[in-house]
């Protein structure tokens, strides 16, 4: 069984060819709790058998040494490349997010409201809209540009308020932030991290569609506000938006944007699709989709065989190389 200490690895590459279907035909938060925590079990389990692949180099327990030079080299080097991505990945978000704060919050644009309302209007002829989480000193907010305000009818902001709120109350910052982590420490992963953030979004779709109680016009509010976004990039304001200094840390911070890929993608490779706004777009003008409890059943069930399989793997090859004896 010491095999199954490679497992993880085979388990990423298979996620990620799983995790578009997933993120597509599950309901968007059954999606997105089944690929946070697939990507949370793949990673620290790799980092695992990383780990104990790479102290196998020079271990004098076993003779021959199960694991090949060329793979406990090779672990050595990537073990600490993968943490180092990992905290790497944390501080540039940690400072990003203070970037987007100073850009928005502390500008003499905003208009910070009192009370409970987390809705921070900017004065910017550039269409925004993202939620911005809090930390200890400052709540989350909902950051929506004059630009968005007037480019959108009452109904269709009610809809943009209503999702960028269901990122805010639900958390769906702390998902986006852990499946990223994943991905950074094990590469492998950046499809399922891709496909999570999608479910992440669709999940708060749905959740504007509940509030408007119209899918087809949650639909519309979605589609006009990436339009928007768009058209204001490419029409002749580049300028603008490079000088304001936050479109990379933006991205960085993870923030959640109503807006999003409006093109099709995949051009690179052939495997062309569309993008992630049509994509959303189709799904809430489709009827809910069912929940599939036996299919997360399924899914749940092969996390926890990843994770025995992986941990017997490493503890007999942990026996093997003398680390500690096996009973």
């Amino acid at each position: 069984m010491i095999y199954a200490v490679y497992l993880p690895f085979v388990v990423s590459l298979l996620a990620a060819g799983c995790a578009p279907l997933i993120a597509a035909r599950f309901p968007a938060r059954i999606a997105t709790w089944t690929l946070t925590a697939f990507a949370v079990v793949a990673a620290v389990c790799g980092t695992v058998s990383l780990a104990l692949l790479a102290a196998s180099h020079g271990a004098s327990g076993a003779s021959p040494n199960p694991v090949p030079v060329v793979v406990a080299v090779a672990a050595t080097v990537l073990l600490p490349l993968s943490l180092l991505s990992g905290a790497v990945m944390l501080v540039r978000r940690r400072r990003a997010l203070r970037s987007v704060r100073r850009a928005y919050l502390g500008s003499d644009a905003a208009v910070i409201p009192e009370g409970d309302d987390p809705v921070v209007e900017v004065d910017t002829a550039r269409p925004l809209a993202f939620s911005l989480p809090g930390d200890r000193r400052r709540p989350g907010r909902v950051v929506v540009s004059r630009g968005m305000v007037e480019g959108l009818d009452a109904a269709e902001r009610v809809v943009l308020r209503a999702h960028e709120w269901s990122h805010l109350r639900r958390g769906h910052h702390r998902l986006v932030t852990a499946v990223r982590l994943a991905a950074a420490v094990n590469p492998l992963l950046r499809p399922v991290a891709a496909a999570a953030t999608f479910a992440v979004e669709r999940w708060a779709d749905e959740d504007a569609a509940a509030v408007s109680q119209d899918r087809r016009l949650t639909a519309s509010a979605v589609g006009k506000a990436a339009l928007l976004a768009s058209a204001y990039r490419t029409g002749g304001h580049d300028e603008e938006v490079d000088t304001l200094g936050v479109d990379g840390a933006v991205r960085v911070a993870g923030v959640l944007r109503v807006s999003g890929a409006l093109g099709v993608s995949g051009a690179i490779t052939g495997l062309r699709r569309p993008g992630v706004v049509p994509r959303r777009v189709a799904a809430l003008l489709a009827p809910p989709l069912p929940s599939r409890p036996w299919w997360t059943a399924v899914c749940v069930l092969v996390m926890l065989a990843v994770v025995a399989a992986a941990a017997e793997g490493a503890y007999d090859l942990g026996g093997l190389l003398g680390f500690w004896t096996v009973g």
